[in-house]
């Protein structure tokens, strides 16, 4: 009977043998009653043995995991996951526990779990139910089922339909005739479907929107070099080779138009390099290195004597007007051009 059990009796009978018995031998025997109890059902006197141990060794890792297996077998799942956990404080490696312990362990974090979805506390069944699945991952728990599909249930509420599919498409494979299940799956293929192409679409308007913005950024930097070769040229202009579309080494990328061997340039740029237009090519070069040295604006200085007068400023006016004219008349000019009459002899 459970009288003879108690600590106290135990005690009194062993002192009666003549010496008292080191605390840790009673302790170990009052486990080993515990068990005994456990082995032939009673789970409520196996669970107050249990009790008896940890209040004497709070750490005896053997009484918190039959504390455990007791209060599973009584369905207080809350004792198992608190006992189980006190148990892993002080030393127990739930891998290397056994299988009983395993489940029972597992079964009270589901258990656990199914009541915070009871009561719509999605966020905190998730964590309950991985942890539930992830006790054992070397083979398939008993409760796999319902852990799954609570666990779909879950996301499902949440419209999380990604973490959804998952979840009940590993429920749909361990049981394919749940029909809450099956509605879940569904309803999150047919989301995630949706939320695939919304991806697509939206990384396809980003990577054109990236490739409108690299072709006006090309563009804008071939317009820049194409200004510059056209204007500017090799910089040699003061060594005769011209710059822009009249520089002999390739300098300009604008293609150049082709001569009309029947026409002259207009006379207007003839003007600019104060040049007939029945004069040569060589003329032209040579008119163009005296107006260029003449008007360069590092010659013409601001003077002090004029202060209202821009002359640096004049100058480089006249001297960009003076390199366009020149590019123009080393592409256009033909020698021995007919040359149009002038304007005031049209009438003559």
């Amino acid at each position: 009977t459970k009288p003879q059990f108690e600590a106290t009796h135990t005690a009194a009978e062993l002192l009666k043998c003549g010496r008292a018995p080191p605390p840790s031998e009673i302790v170990r025997i009052q486990a080993a009653i515990a068990e005994i109890f456990a082995a032939l059902g009673g789970w409520e006197e196996s669970a107050a043995a249990h009790e008896q141990v940890l209040r004497k060794r709070p750490t005896h890792t053997t009484s918190l995991v039959g504390k455990a297996a007791a209060a599973a077998a009584m369905l207080d799942y809350a004792t198992v996951g608190e006992a189980i956990e006190t148990a892993q404080i002080y030393g127990l490696q739930l891998s290397l526990a056994a299988s009983e312990t395993k489940v029972a362990y597992g079964t009270a974090l589901m258990e656990l779990a199914r009541g915070l979805v009871k009561e719509n506390k999605f966020k905190e069944a998730q964590a309950l139910l991985r942890a539930a699945l992830k006790v054992d991952a070397s083979r398939t728990m008993p409760y796999a089922i319902d852990a799954w599909r609570l666990l779909c249930r879950a996301y499902s509420k949440q419209r999380k339909a990604e973490s959804s599919l998952f979840a009940c498409s590993r429920a749909h494979g361990l049981s394919p005739h749940l029909g809450d299940v099956q509605e879940s799956l569904d309803w999150a293929r047919q989301k995630v479907k949706e939320i695939q192409k919304d991806k697509e679409g939206r990384e396809r308007m980003e990577r054109e929107t990236r490739e409108r913005a690299a072709k006006q950024e090309k563009a804008k930097h071939e317009k820049t070099n194409d200004e510059w070769k056209w204007f500017g040229g090799d910089g040699e202009w003061h060594k005769g080779r011209g710059g822009g579309r009249g520089n002999k080494r390739g300098g300009g990328s604008r293609k150049q138009e082709p001569k009309s061997p029947g026409k002259q340039a207009p006379r207007g740029l003839y003007d600019i390099l104060e040049l007939k237009p029945s004069c040569k090519k060589a003329d032209i070069k040579r008119a163009y290195h005296k107006l260029s040295l003449k008007w360069h604006p590092d010659k013409n200085p601001d003077k002090t004597d004029t202060p209202n007068v821009n002359e640096q400023k004049i100058a480089e006016e006249k001297f960009r007007e003076i390199a366009v004219a020149y590019q123009e008349l080393l592409l256009r000019h033909v020698d021995g051009a007919p040359v149009e009459p002038e304007p005031h002899c049209i009438n003559c």
